[in-house]
């Protein structure tokens, strides 16, 4: 994940492109907050930076090499992806259940290991915090394994904050779309989408849920994801969590 680095004079070029002159600078932020009672944070991104670049490629040629046998060649986009997931799903769609199974305990134990040295997205504690003082739930979700994230959350003193965690499944290794994942996580709550908020990074994330009728928050650390979190139609945009931090401390929800 790239360093925040959004430029601030830039940024309110582009939030002022957005808003009309009636509207307060959060006031997309402050609509959404008002509708949630859950909020749902994708865990890699918005709660911590499980792979960096230099780790992420480290861990795709791992994955790549537990997939290959003597014969087999993989195509471009799976050899110059740094999404270790693109790896797994690949031979899952491709290579048969051995490739799978392979790759996904390979995967496993690359996540496990990489959630005891995982960097905090800043603010994130703060903002956890806040999400449960205003009296809305903290969930997770994540395309990751649910024994990578708890290791990170008992690392960093967080499990008792966190209401519910839904993370990748086997053998369902190929059906971890972000769609699929907000559909589990609000069934199993049993909670109405429509009060939920679903806070990630990526626009893919943001165009696979629109139909779950959850709110969207975009969290963009560079301008580029700003550009493409707009375009992909989030309900509102942050691009530092101490913003979404002091959003949810000025609206509690009524006792």
């Amino acid at each position: 994940m790239t360093a925040h680095n959004i430029d601030a004079a830039t940024l309110a070029d582009r939030k002022a492109d957005r808003m009309s002159p009636a509207r307060a600078p959060f006031a997309e932020l402050d609509d959404t907050l008002r509708h949630t009672r859950h909020l749902l944070f994708l865990f890699d991104g918005t709660i911590c930076d499980l792979f960096t670049s230099p780790t992420a490629m480290s861990a795709c040629d791992r994955l790549r090499k537990a997939i290959i046998e003597q014969q087999t060649s993989l195509p471009p986009e799976i050899t110059g992806t740094t999404d270790p997931l693109d790896v797994v799903v690949y031979a899952a769609d491709y290579l048969g259940r051995d490739a799978a199974i392979r790759a996904e305990a390979e995967l496993t134990q690359l996540e496990y290991g990489a959630a005891a040295n995982a960097n905090p997205v800043p603010y994130i504690d703060d903002t956890i915090r806040a999400s449960r003082e205003s009296g809305r739930s903290v969930n997770i979700v994540s395309q990751n394994r649910a024994r990578a994230v708890k290791r990170y959350l008992s690392r960093h003193d967080l499990t008792q904050l966190i209401a519910s965690v839904t993370a990748r499944e086997v053998p369902d290794v190929a059906m971890v779309s972000y769609e699929r994942l907000i559909e589990r996580a609000t069934a199993g709550l049993g909670i109405d989408p429509a009060a939920c908020t679903f806070i990630c990074t990526t626009a893919d994330a943001i165009r696979e849920t629109e139909s779950n009728g959850v709110y969207r928050i975009g969290y963009a650390r560079t301008m580029h994801d700003y550009d493409s979190l707009v375009s992909a139609g989030a309900s509102a945009i942050v691009t530092s969590l101490a913003d979404l931090t002091l959003r949810l401390r000025a609206q509690p929800l009524p006792s």
